[in-house]
């Protein structure tokens, strides 16, 4: 199981990457590995990484986005991705989840907030993704603003159904 979902974390990852390279609001990938590992079982809690992908360089574009699954950095404070995926449910060989994405960014003008959560959907919703040992299908739930105590703070929540498939 821990293989399963360490596969499909990363696929997702490259899916969000690859969508807000693509969208051309970033230029060039650099990527940043530290992990820190939470607890998954029978308590129902998740596990949680502080992987961290950072796409783009402030010297070549004025941005940096990283991407995060679980929960950001404290002492982040530019704009960034955090995804989790939670279990939902099991029948006949297939796996519901519930995908959550959390766009964020700093300012008053969420322009660019609106972009990535645009650019992320885009690449999520219908989206078929085969590998070798799983394949998963994602559909578009909500779209929500999500207010906080900071007006400075821009926050995009998205949740996606996905529905993964082991493949033999």
């Amino acid at each position: 199981m821990r293989n399963r979902t360490t596969k499909l974390r990363e696929s997702i990852k490259e899916i969000i990457v690859s969508a807000l390279e693509n969208a051309e609001l970033l230029e060039d990938e650099e990527t940043v590995q530290g992990e820190t590992t939470g607890t998954e079982g029978a308590t129902g809690t998740e596990e949680t990484s502080g992987a961290e992908t950072t796409t783009g360089t402030e010297e070549d574009t004025g941005l940096q986005v990283d991407v995060f699954y679980g929960q950001a950095k404290n002492d982040h404070s530019k704009q960034y991705v955090i995804f989790s995926v939670e279990e939902v449910t099991r029948l006949d060989g297939r796996i519901a989840y519930e995908l959550e994405v959390n766009c964020i960014d700093y300012g008053y003008d969420t322009e660019f907030c609106e972009c990535m959560a645009d650019c992320i959907t885009d690449a999520l919703d219908h989206s078929v993704t085969i590998k070798q040992e799983i394949e998963f299908h994602v559909y578009a739930n909500r779209r929500n603003n999500v207010s906080a105590q900071d007006e400075k703070i821009i926050r995009r929540r998205l949740t996606f159904d996905l529905y993964l498939y082991e493949r033999n």
